[in-house]
Order: structure tokens, then sequence, then C-alpha cells
């Protein structure tokens, strides 16, 4: 009964409810990811020892917002019109009109950008990237249309914006930059070196870092997501059945943090083990929220989640 009252409390009353609390916003809005995305670029950037211009945080984090305000659109318009629906998917299905005319204007300066301040090399390092966030697209449609995802989408998420955040600080300090991008075969050759060139400890560490982020936050609104949504990590488990889903992903977070603070001690004294540290505490930050979920809100547990990935900020006047 206890857990029964949880869940309609977490999930079903602040979906229904009309008004939301303004420090919920920032999510709502779907600035949460931009502003994680850019912060760990610029951490990327240091522990690589290369700058990262200006216009290139702003790229990131408009990209950023396009495709998970492109997400939860579709998502809320496929969604049951019943509910339960989470606030930021009640948000932009009551909004979309608005959001997709904003998601057009951000998407017109991105390109301009993009096609005016970006080298080429780069350039064709985010298209293959990009058309990998399309195959991700595709997997997640045929996964609800045929209601059987072999592999999470959250897994795939986390990885891709892992990729997507240190492309950049990749391409600056890559000695493989400057193919000759003659024709399609070019571009193609030289993105997929690009992004695979971006596969590293690092950035893999940190797409399992948001990779767990979203589980924790299927697994925390798991009445609504369960429903909702077919290809999350959550289908097909019952409330009571959650104690196993429950079990891996404390572990997973466990083995995160000691992960981050073995390579953090191994490469003490380089810059690169600032992201092990960072990954360390973040890890430890999901795994207390975890632990408090019976504590909090799913509102204060979403946007929680997120705020424990900024532990580059604290770093910033030091690196």
């Amino acid at each position: 009964m206890g857990a029964q009252n949880h869940e309609t409390r977490g999930a079903g009353k602040e979906s229904a409810a009309g008004k939301d609390p303004l420090w919920l916003f920032p999510n709502l809005l779907s600035l949460d990811a931009p502003v994680v995305a850019v912060v760990w670029q610029w951490l990327f950037g240091k522990a690589y020892g290369v700058e990262i211009p200006g216009v290139i945080h702003w790229i990131l984090g408009g990209a950023v917002w396009m495709i998970y305000v492109a997400d939860r659109i579709l998502d809320g318009v496929r969604m049951d019109s019943e509910g339960p629906w989470t606030p930021r998917h009640r948000f932009a299905r009551r909004n979309w009109k608005i959001l997709l005319t904003v998601w057009f204007c951000v998407g017109t300066g991105v390109l301009f950008a993009v096609l005016s301040r970006l080298p080429m090399a780069l350039v064709a390092r985010g298209i293959f990237l990009g058309m990998l966030v399309i195959v991700y697209f595709v997997y997640v449609g045929l996964a609800r249309r045929f209601r059987v995802a072999p592999v999470p989408k959250e897994m795939f998420c986390g990885i891709l914006f892992g990729l997507g955040t240190a492309l950049a600080p990749t391409f600056y300090s890559s000695t493989l930059g400057g193919l000759e991008l003659s024709g399609w075969g070019g571009v193609l050759k030289e993105g997929f070196l690009g992004v695979a060139e971006t596969i590293r400890v690092a950035p893999l560490l940190f797409g399992a870092l948001c990779a767990l982020n979203c589980v924790g936050i299927a697994a925390w609104e798991w009445e609504a997501d369960r429903r909702q949504d077919p290809a999350a990590v959550t289908r097909g488990v019952g409330r009571e059945g959650r104690g196993p889903l429950d079990a891996s992903y404390a572990a997973a977070l466990v083995l995160l943090m000691v992960a981050g603070l073995v390579l953090s001690l191994w490469r003490w004294g380089v810059a690169e083990s600032a992201i092990y540290q960072c990954v360390a505490v973040s890890a430890a930050g999901l795994w207390f929220l975890h632990r408090r979920e019976r504590a909090l809100s799913r509102s204060a547990l979403r946007t929680l989640a997120d705020v424990v990935l900024l532990t580059p900020l604290p770093l910033m006047p030091f690196l």
C-alpha cells in the first residue's frame, strides 16, 4: 500500500498538476541537458589541453537542446492521452507549437554557425555523429512500434551524449584532422575516423555516467515511463519486481564511482584526472538520490539528477 501511494504521489498527481514550480522550468524547457553538455565540453577541453572556441559551446548547447526538444515533442504527440505523463512531456504536449517554432529558429542559428565558423573536418565529424543520432531515433521508433527493445534506449542515449560532448575537444587535440574532404566519401571517412578517435576512456566513462543518469530517471518515473515508453529500460518491469533493477542500478553506480576514483589516482597530476574525479562524484550523487528516492518527489529527483552532473563547475577557477 505504501509503495502504491508513493507511486501515485510521484507520477499521477505530478503529471496531472496544472502548475509547475519555477525551479522545474529549466527541465521543462529542456535547458538542463545543454548546460551539462557545455560544462563537460569545457572540462574535456581543459583535460586535453585545448581552448574550445566560444561559438562551439553555443553550437553544442543548441544542438543538444534541439535533440531533446524533438524527442519530447515526438513523445508528447504519441503518448496515451489518458496519461500518466511526466511534467516535461505534459509541457511539450501542451506547448509543442511554440517549441517547434523556437526549434526552427535555433536550428537556423546553429546551421549558420556551423557552416560559417567551424572547420570542415569538424563539420564532417558532426555530420557522422548526427547520422548516429538519426539511427538512435529510428531504433527508438521501431522499438516502440514493435514493443521490444533488445538494448534499452538509455544506454544509446548516454553513449551518444558522451561522444558528442567530447567531439570538439578531441578534434582540437587531434593529429588526424584535415583529410581531403572531396565529396561525401571524404566527409564520411573524416567523420568516421573522427568519431572513432573520440572513443577514449574518459568520454566512454562520462557516457556511462549519462546512461546511468537516464536509467535512474526512468526508474524513478516508473509508472509513466513503463506505460508510455516501450523502448525504456523499465518496460515489462512491475513495481513489485523492481528489486533486480534497483540492485543492478546501485551496483553499476558503485562500480562507476570506483572506476572514476581508481583512474583519477592513476592519472593524478594530469589534467585528465579531473574528468575521472567528476565522474566519481557525480556517480556518488546519483547513488545518493537513488537511496533517497522515497523521500523526494519525482520532479525533485528529475531535476537533481542533472544538477549532480554539474560537478565540473567548482573546478572552473582552478583549471
